[in-house]
């Protein structure tokens, strides 16, 4: 993961028991209560098994502002690419999916999260 605006990542771990990573970042500057930064990451995934076939990003009550995008090489684009809304990072299946359509291999969205949340993308091979 690399940080493109708004701080250094700090430290990289697997959150034990789970399939969850995280990667925790230092601020480029102390935030005081209420305020708010521009926090820009991008995350190159390499596994040495197949993953599920998700993004998801689980989103805290304090996120004003939130966007993701998804890029897929060329040999290997999805059939089928639907963005969703867990209930939690546990959950299986998602509580709400919509398709969306790839534009030159990547889709993206940008909302307001509605408070705590997890959302992103499944896809189908």
């Amino acid at each position: 993961m690399s940080v493109l605006q708004g701080g250094d990542p700090v430290r990289a771990f697997r959150v034990l028991g789970t399939p969850i990573h995280v990667v925790e970042v230092l601020l480029s500057r102390p935030l005081l209560p209420g305020q708010t930064t521009h926090l820009e990451y991008q995350t190159v995934f390499a596994y040495p098994e197949p993953p599920a076939p998700e993004f998801r990003r689980g989103v805290s009550a304090s996120v004003r502002h939130l966007a993701i995008t998804v890029h897929f090489d060329p040999a290997a684009r999805p059939r089928e690419l639907l963005r969703g809304r867990w209930a939690s990072v546990e959950s299986e299946t998602a509580e709400e999916a919509e398709p969306v359509e790839l534009v030159d291999g990547q889709a993206s969205f940008e909302l307001v999260p509605p408070g705590r949340c997890v959302l992103g993308y499944r896809w189908e091979w």
